[in-house]
């Protein structure tokens, strides 16, 4: 149950927790060898789920419960990823090269339609044909799914019943629902799954850092205070 004033009492949690996190951040690093990419890699994401989750402290204490679901489903998107890449570090480096071979996707669709061009700085000559077809580009891969991400881990129970609430609405199709100005349960509840989600990708680097090992699902359901199976 949460208590009363659940708004200011999760936000002021999920402040306490991002500052104990930004304070192990430094340790975690020096403890990782320079040339691990995708441990690297991964407490970038840690990092970045620090401000994903401040950002929901605030928008909690502001009690603007539509922009917070936004921010939560990022969170939940960054765990998900961390906990998969954990498993190998093949799927970690997948997960590395995922931003560049999307980028590459978008560019190629933007050329492909006309709405951009490639132009040599120097000779101010058109490239985009050249660039085009590289052969480079036949190798492009797709971002991988959230949800095969989450069977794979054993997490597709709660991709099933969270992340799914959370895109529907986030993507603005609850409109009628969100205009509700009594926002209060939603937003404590959010503030928790915001927590649960930080949590648990510390969790993962931790055990990953220091222990050299893969977080079991009984502790990430030990922290997410619920049965994932």
């Amino acid at each position: 149950m949460l208590p009363q004033d659940s708004n200011q009492v999760g936000a002021a949690g999920l402040r306490e927790l991002v500052q104990e996190i930004r304070r192990d951040l430094p340790s975690l690093h020096g403890k990782v060898d320079g040339a691990d990419e995708v441990t690297q890699h991964l407490l970038n994401r840690l990092l970045v789920a620090t401000d994903y989750a401040l950002g929901c402290a605030v928008l909690g204490e502001a009690g603007l419960g539509p922009p917070l679901l936004a921010n939560v489903r990022g969170l939940f998107e960054n765990f998900i990823g961390t906990y998969w890449a954990a498993q190998a570090d093949e799927n970690g480096r997948v997960l590395l090269e995922s931003f560049k071979w999307e980028l590459t996707r978008v560019i190629k669709l933007n050329l492909r339609e006309g709405h951009a061009r490639i132009v040599h700085r120097a000779t101010g000559q058109d490239r985009t044909n050249t660039f085009m077809h590289d052969a480079r580009l036949a190798h492009a891969k797709r971002l991988p799914r959230v949800d095969r991400m989450s069977e794979e881990v054993g997490m597709k129970k709660i991709y099933d019943q969270f992340y799914g609430l959370l895109s529907l609405l986030t993507h603005a199709f609850g409109a009628d629902v969100l205009a509700n100005r009594d926002q209060h349960e939603m937003i404590g509840s959010n503030l928790h799954a915001a927590f649960a989600c930080l949590r648990c990708i510390h969790l993962i680097l931790s055990a990953r850092i220091t222990e050299n090992r893969i977080v079991t699902r009984s502790e990430i359901e030990t922290v997410m205070k619920i049965a994932l199976a």
